[in-house]
């Protein structure tokens, strides 16, 4: 049994045809890719008011579009500047977006709660308090966890 879970979950001995297919994929996507790309730049042509991004992107398809006839290794070169640009603009938009907005939303946050001296979590250490225990009420009625509100 526990061999029939591995073999339809993973059937290794048929892993060569896969990365054949998946290779066929691939260039089927790259072609798709590459007529968008074209159309996408000769609209940006006709209706657009700047002409240096249609040229980039039309000069990207034609780029593709040789890979595609003629060399696999343009494919390959292609791949990893995609893979490195969009690793960077990952790491771009994570440090000049989100980071500032975390700072912002939250700080705030947390001066409005300073300014208005409320302590949600009732952090603040109290000497004459004999325990810490907050009573939830009356719990007979109703199973908590049946009530997730």
């Amino acid at each position: 049994m526990p061999k029939q879970a591995a073999n339809i979950i993973w059937n290794w001995k048929t892993s060569r045809h896969t990365s054949e297919q998946a290779k066929s994929s691939r260039r089927k996507r790259r072609w798709l890719q590459t007529a968008g790309m074209m159309v996408a730049s000769l609209l940006l042509f006709r209706f657009g008011d700047h002409r240096v991004f249609p040229m980039l992107l039309w000069s990207a398809a034609a780029v593709a579009l040789t890979g595609l006839c003629f060399s696999d290794r343009i494919l390959q070169g292609i791949d990893k500047t995609e893979r490195v640009l969009a690793r960077w603009l990952g790491t771009g938009l994570t440090w000049l977006l989100l980071a500032p907005f975390f700072y912002t939303v939250f700080g705030v946050g947390r001066l409005c709660l300073i300014l208005t001296r409320k302590d949600r979590l009732q952090r603040q250490w109290d000497p004459q308090a004999a325990t810490y225990w907050c009573d939830h009420g009356n719990t007979k009625e109703r199973p908590r966890y049946q009530e997730q509100s």
